[in-house]
């Protein structure tokens, strides 16, 4: 019995429709060493927040110099994506005392990732380009932890769409005195030696214990809602405490992929083969 040419695309769009839908997700993740070539991770270093969905992997991307222009960006499969980085700030690069007090609970190379960090009092700048090209939409996940001995500090940082210049994200969190990421010191009981990660609550009174609910504001993670943008810029400012400081240690991209162009090859291909058996007929 003969198939119609209808019937036969039918077939071929609904045998299609799960290539299109299974679009997937990935993770694009920057390290910044500090400038210590010592503070890299390997492609088989697991780093980022074991609670979010897609943060914890592999195949960081090292961010080596005080700035950058263009840096080609590989995904969480050390595949080339269309994401490019630049940044540039106005303290530089510094790293956290290479000491650990705990037993890192969040997992993995977080203490190596943690280490180095770019530093800005008013002017940091982190730009990614080519997010349109790789995805459909996504999550910025950031994380915080500057040196800062026995003083707090407040940061804010402020996601903007490059081509309209809108807001698409803001949130401040305090770098606690004495607080370093899987690292004793600081007050009794308000230290994070286990490498903990915590999301900044603008709650509670006082100087509380680290990590704790509500926790007075003071954290080392944040996580932006749904974004969807070709390119954005992380702005860092200090707002608050002695100085102005606003560390970034290094950041992730989460978000479903752009589907593969394979599926409309494929669809090509068919009605090629369509219009080639209707004219033999």
């Amino acid at each position: 019995m003969k198939r119609s040419a209808f019937a036969v695309l039918t077939v071929l769009l609904i045998g299609l429709m799960p290539v299109a839908a299974n679009a997937g997700s990935s993770v694009v993740s920057v390290n910044f060493t500090g400038g210590n070539p010592g503070h890299a991770l390997a492609a088989t270093d697991l780093a980022g927040n074991p609670d979010v969905a897609g943060s914890y992997t592999g195949n960081w991307n090292n961010a080596m110099g005080s700035s950058a222009t263009d840096l080609a960006l590989v995904d969480s499969a050390n595949a080339a994506t269309s994401l490019r980085l630049s940044y540039s700030t106005d303290l530089g690069t510094w790293t956290l005392p290479s000491t650990t007090g705990g037993t890192n609970l969040s997992g993995g190379a977080n203490p190596q990732m943690m280490l180095g960090y770019l530093d800005a009092a008013d002017a940091g700048r982190v730009t990614i380009t080519g997010l349109a090209g790789y995805f459909k939409s996504f999550q910025v996940a950031l994380f915080f932890d500057g040196d800062n001995g026995g003083n707090w500090r407040v940061a804010q940082y402020t996601i903007v769409d490059n081509a309209t210049s809108t807001q698409l994200f803001q949130a401040s969190g305090e770098d606690s005195e004495g607080v370093n990421f899987n690292a004793g010191g600081g007050d009794s009981g308000n230290e994070n030696p286990n490498g903990l990660f915590q999301i900044p609550v603008s709650d509670g009174e006082g100087n509380l214990m680290w990590p704790a609910s509500p926790n007075n504001g003071e954290g080392n993670f944040l996580l932006s809602g749904v974004l969807s943008a070709d390119g954005i810029t992380i702005q860092m400012a200090g707002t608050a405490g002695d100085i102005h400081r606003a560390p970034i240690n290094g950041f992730q991209i989460i978000g479903e992929v752009v589907p593969e162009p394979a599926s409309l090859a494929i669809l090509g291909l068919g009605l090629c083969g369509l219009l080639a058996r209707r004219k033999r007929a």
